[in-house]
């Protein structure tokens, strides 16, 4: 834990902007028994996709979760969020190995955001709202 008390990097609560996105995934990622038990209902011709929230802007993030994987990570901020080299795992395995690109046209309008509250909220109301149109949806 930090030592400023909190569960959240001191550094996290001083950043001034909260970005959502979205990520299309390929329809390959189906084939993952916990990717489909988490979207029973989805259609097969609808989009699958990841949701979530960073302090780094979308394409920072996605870039991460592309290249944050395995072992001797050395990742650059390229948004300026973070100052030191990236060196741990910040990958999540759907959009590593299935991620094709950022879906803009869901997200952009509302970026960036003032709080992680807000990108946090935001992050799950974009998810239910993909998910309630039988999209295939992973986020948290």
């Amino acid at each position: 834990m930090p030592k400023n008390g909190n569960s959240v990097p001191k550094w996290i609560l001083l950043a001034r902007k909260f970005f959502v996105y979205v990520v299309a995934l390929d329809d390959a990622v189906r084939s993952v028994k916990k990717f489909r038990d988490r979207n029973p209902h989805s259609a097969l011709k609808k989009y699958c996709s990841y949701v979530g929230q960073s302090i780094h802007d979308p394409d920072c993030r996605y870039r991460q979760h592309k290249q944050c994987r395995g072992k001797n990570i050395s990742f650059s901020c390229i948004c300026g969020a973070v100052k030191r080299p990236l060196t741990k795992n910040l990958s999540n395995r759907f959009v590593y190995k299935y991620g094709l690109s950022l879906r803009r046209e869901v997200y952009e309008e509302f970026n960036p955001l003032k709080t992680r509250r807000e990108a946090e909220d935001l992050e799950e109301a974009l998810a239910n709202a993909l998910s309630r149109k039988d999209h295939a949806v992973w986020w948290g």
